[in-house]
């Protein structure tokens, strides 16, 4: 994919470490996107280490979490947590400036997911589901998507200060929810027509409830 608008200088040899990116004159859905494929690649490294401490930690007959070497990428939930619940901010944002030209602020995720066309939100429901419970090996686990999203929509606001007041955080959702995103983000990935993905994104709602009914 060639993003042309965004650049990379290289920074003068007294700086060390440093980058400066040069960013185009327009905002526009490939700048977000840039952002958003950036912070996955830290997100997934990161989140492969934690899930790995998380899964030792369940086969251990302790009440409370004790970290050792099995379980010691615990550590990594507070990067984790700010990197991905911005991630998903920013793939929901995309996602609505591509499809209505809109630029929305706030880091709400509930009120972001709202802005999506009806569709998609029915299908992010069903796939943020299947895959929520393909990582945590659970066929039912009385998962309700919209309850975990309403506990989960101010998790950037809450979570980056969470040692002032404290948050609950469902991890493995907000995973779920970045990898179904991406489903939304084709228009933009592959520069097809935001109306022309939509129709098809459509026709395949309705074959799938279609079947649906057909096998009840």
């Amino acid at each position: 994919m060639n993003i042309s608008s965004i650049k990379y200088k290289r920074p003068p040899k007294e700086v060390a470490g440093a980058v400066e990116i040069i960013q185009g004159e327009s905002y526009d859905v490939r700048h977000i996107l840039f952002k958003v494929e950036n912070y996955d690649m830290a997100v997934e490294i990161l989140f492969d280490k934690y899930l790995s401490s998380w899964r030792k930690s369940r086969e251990k007959d302790t009440a409370d979490l004790v970290i050792d070497e099995d379980t010691q990428y615990f550590k990594l939930i507070d990067p984790i947590i700010t990197l991905l619940s911005f991630m998903v901010e920013l793939q929901f944002k995309a996602i609505i400036l591509n499809d209505n030209d809109t630029r929305e602020k706030g880091h709400n995720l509930k009120k972001l997911f709202k802005l999506l066309d009806p569709a998609y939100q029915i299908i992010l429901k069903e796939e943020v589901s299947k895959i929520y419970l393909e990582i945590t090996d659970k066929s039912s686990d009385g998962f309700d998507f919209y309850t975990t999203l309403e506990n989960q929509k101010n998790v950037f606001t809450n979570w980056r200060y969470s040692f002032e007041k404290g948050s609950n955080v469902n991890i493995i959702f907000l995973k779920a929810l970045k990898d179904s995103l991406y489903i939304f983000m084709e228009p933009v990935v592959y520069e097809k027509s935001a109306t022309v993905f939509k129709t098809d994104l459509l026709l395949k709602l309705e074959d799938r409830i279609r079947n649906e009914k057909l096998t009840r």
